[in-house]
């Protein structure tokens, strides 16, 4: 089961019988996990651009450091430690299937993987990898063309949508 905030933004997945994660946010950043007992899990630090994870600290301290490495796309390809050790390289294919020894919550384009789902969490819907599309209807409608199903107009080479609302030209 998963529930939305008030602004649309998830705020809890129910993983299985019991075990639930709460999200929390600033603004469109998800900043950290917190389990049904109020223990955090993880917290993530945002970068400078949306969809730009760079830090995830795991457990509820600091001490357990990771840097996230992004590619052009934004897709997370690497995971270090705090020295530098690469711990994991992250693979998808073309449609954004991660390998099995991916590592993180935040994987293809950066969006928020939910394994529980074997979908991505794109703020304004939900893309699901192994279909190739996504689940919902897109927000702005007929303003990305025809297909309502579709992801910046079909050009994602060019454009990009960091909120799910609008059509952005890559770099610009």
């Amino acid at each position: 089961m998963f529930t939305y905030d008030p602004v649309g933004r998830l705020k809890t997945a129910a993983i299985s019988e019991g075990l639930t994660t709460r999200f929390s946010y600033s603004g469109s950043a998800l900043l950290g996990e917190v389990d049904s007992t109020g223990t955090f899990l993880r917290r993530y630090v945002p970068g400078p651009g949306t969809d730009e994870p760079i830090v995830w600290y795991e457990g509820p301290g600091t001490a357990d450091r990771r840097w996230l490495h992004a590619d052009e796309r934004g897709s997370v390809v690497s995971v270090s430690d705090a020295g530098g050790n690469v711990i994991a390289i992250n693979r998808y294919d073309e449609y954004g299937i991660p390998a099995a020894t991916n590592l993180g919550r935040f994987q293809y384009t950066g969006q928020t993987w939910l394994p529980e789902l074997g979908m991505y969490y794109y703020k304004a819907r939900m893309y699901s990898p192994t279909l190739g599309r996504f689940m919902q209807t897109d927000p702005i409608g007929y303003g990305d063309g025809l297909n309502w199903y579709n992801y910046v107009g079909g050009d994602p080479v060019n454009f990009t949508d960091p909120t799910g609302l609008v059509c952005l030209t890559v770099g610009g």
